[in-house]
């Protein structure tokens, strides 16, 4: 009798585990693995369809569950037919439309300390801007270009030429007293009440005219390179931001065609030596190529 109660629990307990393999097998997963140290950084709230995440250094996919906490270097993916709302932090929440595929990350080397969301395919929908620090989030669209989360997009290239060889000697010679780039006229910070409904930002124009003031600089970086490359030309595509004290934070080398890192880092150098007038907002995300000619 003992024997065949035995029998009949062992017969029991296997079908639970055909009908209930995947629970099954998640709550074994939590008993075996080590708890998750990593910093947590955006949880997911809501999730429509299949969607599935994974950890770095795991190559399967799991399904999610509500409230899933979602930590650096996790990947998340919607399939065709599905969305999943993901909140950060301040409150800046995001649907992850269908068919779609991020990295979440939260790079140590950032003077930042941005969030990136990198789009292996697929698109977003900002549902809430959060409490104002919104701008501590990055977005990596599948292009590599870079973007703040109201999505502005990249500004219009500025072209560097220097034609003539002994005009680069002069060039150089005569800015080596320099040691700061030229500022654009101060301007005063407006006084504004305690309280605002709209935050400000730069306009695209004034950035721009900001970055064409440098070109002395770039002129600089431009010599130096073609004295071992004298018939280069090619484009530098850089990403960087700038913080509401209207200094450049961080500057990062989206791709470049001229093949000398030397170039890449002195043109980087420029940048992030730039200021910018102050304002009362989010920090700012710009794309921003250099073509020399």
């Amino acid at each position: 009798m003992a024997q065949k109660i035995t029998l009949g629990a062992i017969l029991i307990l296997g079908l639970l585990i055909i009908f209930y393999h995947e629970g099954v097998i998640e709550q074994v997963r939590t008993w075996i693995e080590p708890k998750d140290a990593r910093e947590t950084i955006a949880k997911l709230t809501s999730f429509k369809g299949k969607v599935r995440f994974k950890q770095p250094k795991s190559l399967k996919y799991n399904n999610v569950k509500n409230d899933l906490s979602l930590k650096n270097q996790d990947t998340l993916t919607t399939d065709i037919d599905s969305t999943a709302r993901v909140v950060f932090a301040d409150g800046f929440e995001l649907e992850i439309n269908p068919n779609s595929m991020i990295i979440i990350e939260k790079p140590k080397v950032s003077s930042t300390g941005a969030v990136q969301i990198t789009f292996l395919r697929g698109d977003y929908t900002v549902v809430n801007e959060g409490s104002g620090e919104a701008g501590k989030i990055v977005i990596a669209t599948k292009d590599n270009k870079f973007q703040d989360v109201a999505g502005r997009p990249p500004l219009e290239p500025i072209k560097i030429r220097i034609r003539e060889e002994p005009q680069i000697e002069k060039s150089v010679k005569l800015e080596e007293k320099e040691q700061k780039p030229i500022l654009p006229p101060a301007l005063e910070k407006p006084t504004l009440p305690k309280k605002r409904k709209v935050r400000e930002t730069l306009p695209d124009e004034y950035i721009a005219s900001v970055v064409n003031n440098q070109k002395p600089f770039f002129n600089r970086c431009y010599a130096q390179h073609l004295r071992l490359n004298p018939d280069s030309r090619g484009q530098i595509n850089l990403a960087f931001t700038i913080d509401p004290q209207g200094t450049v934070t961080a500057v990062n080398l989206i791709n470049s065609t001229m093949g000398d890192p030397a170039l890449d880092r002195c043109t980087m150098s420029v940048l992030e030596r730039c200021r910018f007038r102050t304002y009362d907002g989010d920090p700012i995300v710009v794309n921003y190529p250099i073509n020399f000619e």
